[in-house]
């Protein structure tokens, strides 16, 4: 392990866009935290996305001395390989700290800079997470034309009980240190197609605290395309392939919930009863 390193995995699959990894990269090589290293995890890479894909790291990385692995993982065609993806990258992963970022979205600045200054500050922590902002973008031709309305992403989810009843952590608003918990609470449970990152979350939170106060500060952007090419499809479509699969694996993340027992304090528990508490009375209200 190389202390103080901050190890961003990033997956990317054959086929993926090149244009949208070139802002992924621009936002890492932007970074004020100087010790950084890419782990990119590819799927079924040709040989000359390989080689665009080294290129752009040398084009944006390299002036910052950012240290680059990349992988390139065979799988059966049509196999979504990202759970897959993501345990390659953190086994791979070198440094004491670990993040992610997607291929589509984006870093702020001083995202890493600010998340580990927070685990600094909270040393018994494994992860501390920032506020993510949710940006609209118009798409035409496969290509974002101009970010439509921009707006936090759930900002009033900050607690370990709104974890447990979903996730409004995107998997490129947190850094975990790897030095508070075990190797083997890294691991995904492969059988996650989708929603892989929610099983890493809720199997970190009911073993180690979280620092969630950071949650004030922007640190991403998670990125909507409207032609829905990076998100799970409209629920209308019912018979959407991608809505199939994301179903199924909510039912294996509702029946791995009921295994846990929640760590939390006397004052989080106090909060989620109380936010409980408002949301019937306003049910009450409306009936």
């Amino acid at each position: 392990m190389i202390t103080q390193c901050a190890s961003v995995v990033l997956r990317f699959h054959h086929g993926a866009s090149l244009r949208l990894l070139q802002d992924a990269l621009c936002s890492l090589a932007t970074q004020t935290y100087q010790s950084i290293e890419l782990v990119v995890a590819g799927q079924n890479l040709d040989a000359l996305e390989l080689t665009e894909i080294q290129s752009l790291c040398d084009t944006y990385l390299k002036p910052r001395k950012i240290r680059v692995q990349l992988h390139n993982l065979k799988m059966k065609k049509g196999v979504d390989g990202r759970a897959r993806l993501l345990s390659l990258g953190i086994q791979a992963s070198q440094g004491q700290y670990l993040s992610f970022l997607d291929y589509d979205d984006i870093l702020y600045p001083d995202a890493i800079q600010y998340l580990i200054g927070e685990l600094k500050k909270n040393p018994n922590c494994v992860l501390a997470a920032g506020l993510c902002m949710r940006a609209d973008l118009q798409v035409k031709n496969r290509k974002a034309v101009y970010i439509k309305s921009k707006e936090p992403f759930l900002p009033h989810k900050d607690s370990i009980l709104d974890l447990y009843v979903d996730n409004f952590l995107p998997i490129h608003s947190f850094v975990i240190n790897k030095k508070v918990c075990k190797p083997a609470d890294l691991k995904i449970d492969e059988k996650f197609l989708v929603r892989e990152d929610y099983y890493l979350l809720l199997n970190l939170s009911v073993k180690y605290p979280f620092c969630l106060t950071s949650k004030k500060i922007a640190t991403c952007e998670y990125r909507f395309r409207d032609d829905q090419t990076n998100t799970t499809p409209v629920w209308k479509n019912k018979k959407d392939k991608r809505i199939q699969i994301w179903l199924k694996n909510s039912i294996l993340l509702e029946n791995f919930k009921k295994t846990l027992h929640l760590k939390m304090s006397l004052s989080e528990l106090s909060k989620g009863l109380i936010q409980s508490m408002q949301v019937w009375a306003k049910e009450g209200e409306k009936s």
